[in-house]
């Protein structure tokens, strides 16, 4: 008996994991959303991004929040190696898809001013705690704190979006329980 839901289970599964590999359309789009989050092509991350969300805020908004967290009095971030890791299998409810995707990038903080070692020490530690002792670096030379992120988008297709568009996906930030039901959040929650 055992043997056999472990088999139905892990059929639904490479089944699941099989229709989102096979989604050629889902595909592209992934591989340039991660593109032009490594080249922060900001103006067409927006073309590339969740049509609900500019209900919440305008496009204009949204990109001066980002070139502003980009570029600060203190620092400037850049982004590099922005990898695919993880498709998981869709949510389906109702006519809507959802796809929680995994990616790995390294995001480069560039200060404007020579931190010194306590500096150093402090913000090692501070980000270590939210991305993982050994994650982060302090590059000496470039004045630069090196933070490897794994980081999610949830891919989606519903009513407001007929092709796949994406949000970043954070289970701890807001934005994610404005946007999507308590249904969708409690299903891609399962996916780590």
């Amino acid at each position: 008996m055992k043997r056999s839901i472990l088999l139905a289970f892990s059929l639904v599964f490479i089944t699941l994991n099989l229709f989102a590999q096979q989604d050629a359309r889902l595909l592209e789009r992934i591989d340039e959303m991660l593109k032009l989050t490594q080249d922060k092509d900001l103006d067409k991350i927006m073309d590339y991004t969740y049509p609900k969300v500019f209900t919440i805020a305008g496009r204009e908004q949204i990109k001066k929040a980002l070139l502003e967290a980009f570029e600060t009095d203190e620092f400037t971030i850049s982004l590099d190696s922005v990898k695919l890791k993880t498709i998981f299998p869709p949510v389906i409810i109702k006519d809507a898809q959802y796809i929680k995707i995994s990616h790995t990038m390294i995001m480069r903080m560039k200060y404007k001013t020579v931190i010194d070692s306590i500096g150093q020490a402090n913000f090692i530690e501070m980000m270590g705690s939210k991305f993982g002792k050994g994650n982060v670096r302090f590059d000496q030379k470039e004045n630069t704190f090196n933070i490897l992120i794994l980081a999610y988008l949830l891919a989606i297709k519903d009513e407001f979006s007929k092709d796949w568009s994406f949000v970043n996906y954070d289970e701890e930030g807001g934005l994610i329980s404005v946007l999507f039901s308590e249904e969708v959040i409690e299903k891609l929650k399962v996916y780590k």
